[in-house]
């Protein structure tokens, strides 16, 4: 993800290529993400939330999210031949998670993947299971995004048709 080890160094070194409005505070920076801690450095964390409202920050944030995350679970979808919006979701979540849809996790129960909602419900079901029992305890609070999927299928929204949805407590609108 976009974590000072992962990739937060090539986020800031193409904001301050694209010349946003805080690049020159950022260049000392760039050598040190990923090499030093700068987890508790105020004027570095202060620096990244200052420039989260730069318009070249924000295109470039939202370009790693898609390349990333979103392209790779479409692509995924695309691979594994799922259709329905619901799925898609299940997987894009996983990619915004985990990064991937985990071995582990499919491993855990025997569904077939042509077999497109027996396999998601599975899916979910496993993935829920081992949000709640992982050894990173802070996993355990991130249960609710199974819940809120397994809602959605018990309620057979397979194309996701409403308008919003609370999840954990927020109203998410859909995009029409």
């Amino acid at each position: 993800g976009i974590t000072e080890y992962g990739n937060l160094k090539e986020l800031v070194k193409s904001y301050c290529f694209k010349n946003g409005q805080y690049s020159k505070q950022f260049v000392d920076y760039v050598p040190l993400i990923g090499s030093k801690s700068l987890v508790n450095n105020k004027e570095f964390i202060k620096l990244l939330k200052t420039s989260a409202s730069d318009p070249i920050m924000q295109q470039i944030q939202e370009s790693a999210y898609d390349s990333m995350y979103i392209d790779p679970a479409f692509n995924w979808c695309v691979a594994n031949k799922l259709i329905n919006p619901l799925s898609k979701l299940v997987v894009a979540d996983s990619y915004l998670q985990s990064g991937s849809i985990r071995h582990d996790i499919r491993n855990m129960f025997p569904e077939k993947i042509s077999d497109e909602k027996a396999w998601i419900i599975a899916y979910c079901k496993a993935r829920k299971s081992w949000l709640a029992n992982h050894t990173r305890k802070i996993l355990h609070n991130t249960v609710y995004r199974m819940e809120f999927m397994l809602n959605l299928i018990e309620k057979a929204d397979w194309s996701l048709t409403q308008s919003a949805y609370i999840a954990n407590d927020v109203k998410i609108k859909t995009i029409n």
